[in-house]
């Protein structure tokens, strides 16, 4: 059995699902655990697969190699939980031994502040992170943060991709646009079919407008998914649309945010003739894009934060945290 314990950690009545799974091992006799906190008073995204939170996980990894320390974990937090302590906390829990878990967690607490500013995630505009694409050669990936649906967005967005086509360029390829409705039209008209499509901008506003769009449908694939580490995600329909200057997108009926090239590949989309690759993903996507491109730009749209939803609202939260949210690093 896996439990899967993903996001805020919060369950209906149970505030500290992990803490849970302790108490139970406790009570069978296992361990003695004593847990200490400290709070860094810092809330963010803190992107662990790159840069100094990389290398503050590494430390974190040694000391929890230390005679009688259990567990050392950074909770980073989650803006949008409605839970009282919603910043960043480390945690650290010992055998019996509380004085070194209290040593240890605030030692390793405000070590983490003291890097407040390597740590904390600068979040590109549209604009720049395209500026920083015509610099670069090889392939590109950007990331349209905003509109994650893993974070709850609509996933048809069409701020970056309105702006790319205003910037005169080609050959690139975008996903995965949620539109059932183009979808629907696609599957009616079949592949080979050359069509006039209004796609995206209905969901939401702040998703911006629909974008009017002469394309050849090159693809129509059912049942595909994508790989989030080994589990298969699946993709629903998913419709190959190109663009003249050979603009590939992918559009399709399910909401579901890119994790994997192979979101591209399997559809005969070949990441490796392409110059820049927008997708619509927070960071899951981080590290499988990672193997095929050095260089990944984050992007926020208008009127979004970097997750596609909308401004924190915490109604429990007690502390006075040094970022207010993640919108104040999304300049």
């Amino acid at each position: 059995m896996l439990l899967q314990l993903h996001g805020a950690m919060v369950a209906a009545h149970i505030e500290d699902c992990e803490g849970d799974i302790l108490a139970r091992r406790a009570h069978a006799g296992e361990i003695t655990p004593k847990m200490a906190y400290y709070d860094t008073r810092m809330v963010n995204l803190y992107l662990t697969k790159a840069g100094a939170t990389k290398g503050f996980v590494a430390e974190m990894a040694a000391a929890q190699t230390r005679p009688d320390v259990l567990s050392v974990s950074l909770s980073h937090g989650f803006p949008w939980a409605n839970v009282e302590d919603v910043d960043a906390w480390m945690l650290v829990i010992a055998d019996d031994q509380p004085q070194l878990a209290t040593q240890l967690a605030e030692g390793l607490g405000r070590r983490f502040f003291d890097l407040r500013n390597e740590v904390t995630t600068r979040y590109l505009t549209i604009s720049e992170a395209l500026d920083h694409v015509g610099t670069r050669s090889g392939l590109c990936i950007v990331a349209d943060m905003g509109d994650n649906s893993g974070g709850g967005a609509p996933g048809d967005a069409t701020h970056l991709l309105k702006a790319m086509l205003a910037r005169g360029m080609t050959s690139f390829a975008s996903g995965l646009f949620r539109d059932p409705g183009v979808v629907r039209i696609c599957q009616d008209a079949g592949i080979g079919s050359r069509l006039t499509l209004r796609l995206g901008g209905k969901t939401d506003v702040v998703s911006g407008d629909p974008i009017d769009l002469t394309a050849r449908v090159m693809n129509i694939e059912t049942g595909l998914g994508q790989h989030l580490g080994t589990g298969l995600e699946p993709m629903g329909t998913v419709v190959w649309l190109r663009l003249e200057g050979e603009v590939d997108l992918l559009v399709n009926d399910l909401r579901v945010q890119v994790y994997h090239p192979e979101a591209f590949e399997q559809i005969v989309i070949r990441l490796a003739e392409k110059p820049v690759v927008a997708l619509k993903s927070l960071f899951h996507f981080y590290g499988p894009f990672n193997q095929v491109s050095d260089h990944i730009f984050s992007g926020c749209q208008p009127r979004r934060d970097p997750t596609g939803v909308s401004r924190p609202r915490t109604y429990q939260t007690k502390t006075t945290l040094l970022a207010r949210s993640c919108a104040a690093v999304c300049r």
